[in-house]
């Protein structure tokens, strides 16, 4: 994984102490983690970015930006405090602070990330078959072969806090299948082009 070198530098400001004191560094962490689990920021935070506030503002977007990357990618705490270590050469105390939130928060953070346009299950392999149907009454009039078709689904379950896997399967014949192709091509073309005019 790789954090580009403007937000390592910008973490290392929380290294000012006159920037940063260990009170507004906890609130500011707080709010961090507040942002990226949906709930409300402290008022506290807010009012305390009048003063040297681009700074601050900057470091409060690294830091969403990190813990968003290392939560994402799954990283253990300890991968995350070597980071703020030799990476954006943090001190001791700093580091011992943003630790403790990074455990504290790390499962409602991601909770929230695979949540987040993840409400429906994600596709994530097709299985297919081939049945032919033998009607000993009418051999000679054959419809053809039966598509059996299983989507593997995988989506968040709040319960055991990961990912589960559930199986959609149904049938079709050729001309469904084709037909169900075609809207697939169709839905990704749409999206495509769609996306294209937004930029």
């Amino acid at each position: 994984m790789e954090i580009d070198d403007k937000y390592k530098h910008t973490i290392n400001l929380l290294n000012n102490s006159e920037l940063f004191n260990e009170d507004h560094l906890k609130i500011m962490l707080e709010s961090c983690c507040c942002t990226l689990t949906g709930r409300t920021v402290s008022k506290d935070f807010c009012s305390s970015l009048d003063e040297h506030s681009t700074q601050k503002k900057e470091t409060y977007s690294s830091l969403l930006y990190i813990f968003t990357e290392f939560v994402r990618n799954n990283q253990s705490t300890e991968d995350f405090v070597q980071f703020l270590k030799k990476e954006c050469d943090l001190n001791s105390n700093v580091i011992k602070i943003i630790e403790d939130f990074y455990i504290k928060w790390r499962i409602h953070i991601r909770i929230q990330l695979l949540n987040i346009g993840n409400e429906l299950p994600h596709v994530t392999d097709v299985m297919w078959k081939i049945d032919n149907i033998i009607d000993s009454n009418s051999s000679n009039n054959s419809e053809g072969p039966v598509f059996r078709i299983s989507l593997k689904l995988e989506k968040f379950d709040r319960k055991s806090e990961g990912p589960s896997i559930e199986f959609l399967e149904f049938s079709c014949s050729t001309p469904e299948l084709q037909d169900f192709v075609y809207k697939l091509n169709d839905s990704v073309r749409h999206c495509q082009k769609f996306t294209s005019d937004q930029q």
